[in-house]
């Protein structure tokens, strides 16, 4: 069983690429968003202040409204699609994803139930943080920390 718990985040300020993506070209639109995100960080000496985040201000079916991007050590004009962004102080749930990103939604469902049976409703977005690098471990030991918010 994964833990779960209720936080209290922080507001952090960030920079971000949003897009409205297919469920389909998520993980293509989260890759392609984190190397732009890089080089623009690199080019411009922005001081990332944490890991990747995917902020999902909705989702459907077929497409989702995305925001990802990085917090970053103080707030940035940004720079051509890189835009500034704010990570919300709010009351959340969290739990830690351990394990491929394609059974995300298998962790998301747990947690939803967690939410519900401790007496919460959960909010209509919620965020992704990838503690380490797909790169640099194999797919059974990605992390992905989860922040929904609640009402």
């Amino acid at each position: 069983m994964m833990d779960m718990s209720i936080v209290n985040t922080t507001e952090r300020p960030a920079l971000s690429i949003r897009s409205r993506v297919k469920m389909t070209e998520i993980s293509q639109f989260i890759g392609q968003a984190i190397g732009e995100m890089m080089k623009e960080s690199k080019d411009h000496g922005w001081r990332i202040a944490g890991p990747p985040f995917a902020y999902y201000h909705s989702w459907a079916a077929d497409e989702i409204d995305v925001d990802c991007g990085f917090p970053v050590t103080q707030s940035i004009a940004g720079s051509g699609k890189v835009r500034p962004f704010t990570l919300p102080a709010v009351r959340a749930a969290r739990t830690m994803h351990v394990g491929p990103y394609v059974e995300l939604v298998k962790t998301y469902g747990l947690i939803e139930k967690w939410i519900r049976a401790n007496g919460h409703e959960p909010a209509d977005h919620c965020w992704e943080n990838y503690i380490n690098d797909p790169d640099e471990v194999p797919p059974e030991k990605l992390m992905t920390e989860i922040l929904w918010p609640i009402k």
